[in-house]
C-alpha cells in the first residue's frame, strides 16, 4: 500500500502542494484528477522518488517496485536503452555509469579498482531493476510494433508516439508493483492506446493515473482521486464518469441548499427593515392636543420594537457567520474560445485528385482522392506513421504533389496548429508573441489572452517557463486570434486539462468554419466530428477511408 502523510511541496514560494494525505491499497487502479498546475505530476513525482517533500511523510508498505511514466521524454539526445531505463528512477543515471566503466575497460592498462567499480555498478543496476528491462527489452519492442527500432538509436529519430511506445516497453518489460502513468495515452495511435487499456486492466499490481482522457479513465479505473483548490484530495467511488455525475449531484445539492439560505437571509433582512420602519413611526408619533388617541403610541412601544430588530440583526450576523453556512458553489474556470467570428470560405475548400505524395521513391500516398466542404468537422486519425501530418502539409501547401492535383478554394484562410510545441520565435512572453502575430493594442491582447487563462501578470510569464499545457494554449490563442475559416489541429488535446477539453469541445461545436483534427481522444470524436477520415497503412503508402462516427470504424475492421 501506499500513503501519503500531510505532504507540502513548494517551489520557491509558490506552495503547490499543502497538508495533502490519501492512500492507495495494493492492486487498486486509481485516477488523480485536477485542473493543471493542482499538483498532480508533482505527486506522481514525489512517490516515484524524483522529488523529496517539504514535509509530510510517504511510505511503500512492501518496498515494492515503482516504474513512472513521464509525460514525455524531455532528453533527447539519450538513446532508446536509456529512455527505457528511465521509467525506473535514477535508471538512467544508473545505465550511464556502467556504460561509461565499459568504455573505460576497453583499456588493456585498466587497473583492478576498475573491475571492483565495475562489478559493483552491475549489482547496483540488477539490484534497481534496470537490467531486468535491458534483459527484455526486446521483447518488449516488438510487443509494441518497434521491431525496426534499435537499442541504441537516439530518440531524438522517433515521433512522439514512438517515445511514448519506448518508455511503455521499458515498463512492460520491468514489470513493477507499482505504476505511475502521468498522461500516457499522449501521442498513442488507436491501436496503441486500446493495448495500453487492455495492459492496465490485466496488470495485477497498483496503478494511480493522471490522464486527461476521459474514455481511458473509464475503462481503467475505479477510483478518482481530486485535487481540491486548497490542495486537500477528496475521493470519490467509481469510474470518471461517475465521479462527473457525484460533482453534478453535490454542486446541484450545494446550490440549492445555498438558495434556500440565501432566501432566508432575504427573509431576516426584510424583516429587520420593516421592523425598523415600525419602530421609527412609531417614535415620530406624538399625542395630539385634541386628547385623540387614535394615532398615539406609548413610547416604550417603539423601544421595544427596536429592540426585536436588534436582536435579528445579531441572528442574522450568527447566521451569516456559521460554520455550516453553505457557499455558493463556484464556476470551473474554463478556457472561454470564441471562434465563431471565422470570414465564410467557398463551399468547396480543397480537392485532391490522384495525387502521389511523398519524401522518397516510395510515396506516403500514391492515389490519393478527397474533397473537403465548408462546415464539415473532420477527425483524422489512423496508425502513427500513417501520412495524418503528411495531409496536413499538402493543405497548408507547405508540401506540393509529387503528381495529381490539389486545388485550394476561394477564401479559404488557414490556422494550423502542429503536433510538436510551435516555435514562437523572438517573442519573450505571451502578451509578445500574441502582439507579434496580429494588430491588436497591448489591452486588446491582455483580454484576448485572459480568455486563454494567462491572467494579470501570466501574460509577462517568459514562455521557456511555461507548461506543456500552457504552450498549447498560446499556441491555440495565436491560432484563433486570427480569424482562420479552416482549423487544421495535430493533437491539440495534448497537455490540455479535461476542463479544457471539453470547453474546447464547445467551442468547435460554435465554429462556424471547417476543422479537420489529428486526434485519438475517443471522447473528443464522439463529441464533436461529423465524420472519421481513417489513413490505412498497407506497406509503404496509406489510404484513406470515410466513416460516419466510431462505431463504424470499430466495426470495420481496420483495427484488427
Amino acid at each position: 500500500m501506499l500513503q501519503i502523510s500531510g505532504i507540502t511541496k513548494s517551489f520557491g514560494p509558490t506552495t503547490i502542494l499543502e497538508n495533502v494525505s490519501f492512500h492507495v491499497n495494493t492492486g487498486e487502479k486509481i485516477a488523480l484528477v485536477g485542473p493543471n498546475g493542482s499538483g498532480k505530476s508533482t505527486i506522481l513525482n514525489l512517490l516515484s522518488g524524483e522529488m523529496l517533500p517539504d514535509s509530510g511523510s510517504i511510505s511503500n508498505s512492501r518496498n515494492s517496485k515503482i516504474c513512472y511514466l513521464r509525460q514525455g521524454i524531455t532528453d533527447n539526445s539519450m538513446s532508446v536503452e536509456f529512455a527505457a531505463s528511465s521509467v525506473i528512477s535514477g535508471g538512467a543515471v544508473a545505465l550511464r555509469k556502467v556504460r561509461r566503466l565499459e568504455a573505460l575497460l576497453s583499456d588493456p592498462d585498466t587497473g583492478d579498482d576498475l573491475f571492483d567499480q565495475y562489478a559493483s555498478a552491475l549489482e547496483e543496476l540488477d539490484r534497481m531493476g534496470v537490467q531486468q528491462i535491458l534483459d527484455r527489452l526486446d521483447e518488449s519492442l516488438r510487443t509494441l510494433k518497434l521491431t525496426d527500432v534499435s537499442f541504441s538509436l537516439p530518440v531524438s529519430t522517433l515521433s512522439g508516439g514512438q517515445k511514448s511506445r519506448i518508455a511503455l516497453a521499458g515498463i512492460l518489460a520491468a514489470d513493477p508493483d507499482v505504476l505511475l502513468l502521468d498522461e500516457p495515452t499522449n501521442h498513442l495511435d488507436l491501436p496503441a492506446l486500446e493495448w495500453l487499456e487492455t495492459f492496465v486492466n490485466a496488470y495485477k499490481g497498483t496503478c494511480l493515473i493522471v490522464s486527461h482522457d476521459r474514455l481511458f479513465l473509464d475503462h481503467t479505473v475505479t477510483r478518482i482521486l481530486e485535487i481540491q483548490p486548497d490542495g486537500s484530495v477528496q475521493n470519490f467511488a467509481g469510474n470518471y464518469s461517475d465521479f462527473v455525475e457525484l460533482k453534478d449531484a453535490q454542486r446541484a445539492s450545494q446550490l440549492e441548499k445555498w438558495k434556500s439560505q440565501e432566501a432566508e437571509a432575504r427573509r431576516i433582512r426584510a424583516d429587520i427593515a420593516k421592523q425598523k420602519e415600525a419602530a421609527n413611526n412609531m417614535a415620530a408619533k406624538r399625542k395630539p392636543t385634541d386628547n385623540s388617541y387614535k394615532y398615539w403610541a406609548p413610547e416604550n412601544t417603539s423601544k421595544v420594537i427596536a429592540r426585536r430588530a436588534k436582536t435579528r440583526e445579531s441572528k442574522l450576523s450568527r447566521f451569516e457567520s456559521s460554520e455550516t453556512r453553505v457557499e455558493k458553489p463556484s464556476q470551473a474556470w474554463k478556457m472561454k474560445l470564441d471562434l465563431d467570428s471565422a470570414n465564410r470560405s467557398g463551399d468547396l475548400l480543397i480537392k485532391i485528385e490522384q495525387a502521389v505524395v511523398g519524401y522518397s521513391t516510395e510515396p506516403i500516398y500514391s492515389a490519393l482522392d478527397l474533397e473537403l466542404r465548408f462546415g464539415e468537422r473532420i477527425a483524422l486519425m489512423g496508425g502513427n506513421g500513417a501520412g495524418k501530418s503528411t495531409l496536413f502539409k499538402l493543405f497548408t501547401e507547405e508540401l506540393k504533389p509529387n503528381s495529381g492535383s490539389i486545388r485550394i478554394g476561394t477564401g479559404v484562410t488557414v490556422g494550423y496548429m502542429p503536433q510538436e510545441t510551435q516555435n514562437f520565435g523572438d517573442s519573450q512572453t505571451p502578451l509578445e508573441f500574441i502582439r507579434a502575430v496580429t494588430d491588436i493594442t497591448d489591452t486588446e491582447a491582455r483580454n484576448f489572452l485572459h480568455f486563454f487563462l494567462f491572467q494579470g501578470d501570466g501574460v509577462f510569464t517568459p514562455i521557456t517557463n511555461l507548461s506543456y499545457g500552457e504552450r498549447s494554449r498560446l499556441t491555440l490563442a495565436g491560432i484563433v486570434v486570427k480569424e482562420p475559416n479552416l482549423l487544421l489541429l495535430d493533437e491539440p488535446l495534448n497537455h490540455l486539462d479535461i476542463p479544457s477539453r471539453e470547453r474546447f469541445e464547445e467551442a468547435l461545436g460554435q465554429y462556424p468554419g471547417t476543422v479537420v483534427t489529428a486526434t485519438h481522444d475517443r471522447t473528443f470524436v464522439d463529441n464533436y466530428a461529423t465524420s472519421i477520415w481513417w489513413l490505412d497503412k498497407d506497406g509503404s503508402s496509406s489510404t484513406l477511408k470515410k466513416f460516419i462516427d466510431r462505431r463504424d470504424l470499430e466495426t470495420s475492421g481496420v483495427l484488427a
